[in-house]
């Protein structure tokens, strides 16, 4: 039986052999990020979101722990550091691999199931915003 070799140009290279056992199937689980920092915590998460590279596997929420009524620029921070894709956190959105979720102002989040759900914060919270997770999550964090 003759052996069939691929030629050069069907062959696939070692990254990008690496980037599809990588590449998530539907439903597949992946780790998720959270990260959270004060007021004075931009330059880290720019510094971190620069040097880590875009295709990690893993998805990223960020919060930044500011005044409610303060517009926060982290929402505009990931395009400037990352190519990830990134957005502002709207009710509902799914956390993705390679891509990054940013809190918005006078929210908290729950993580349920790779979903992030919004609600108000408490009045009585002070500045502080948090993101927690459901039961029976792997890795619980709360901020």
């Amino acid at each position: 039986m003759k052996k069939v070799t691929p030629s050069p140009a069907k062959r696939k290279t070692l990254s990008e052999r690496a980037a599809a056992a990588r590449a998530p199937t539907a439903g597949a689980a992946f780790p998720i990020v959270g990260i959270g920092a004060s007021a004075g915590g931009l330059e880290a998460f720019t510094d971190l979101l620069k040097h880590l590279p875009a295709d990690t596997g893993m998805g990223f929420v960020l919060v930044q722990h500011l005044d409610p009524h303060h517009e926060s620029a982290l929402t505009h921070l990931p395009a400037r550091a990352t190519t990830m894709p990134g957005c502002e956190v709207t009710q509902n959105l799914r956390v993705e691999p390679d891509a990054t979720r940013v809190i918005p102002p006078d929210v908290q989040m729950a993580i349920v199931s790779g979903v992030l759900k919004r609600t108000p914060r408490p009045p009585d919270r002070g500045a502080a915003r948090s993101i927690v997770s459901a039961p029976g999550v792997r890795a619980p964090f709360a901020f």
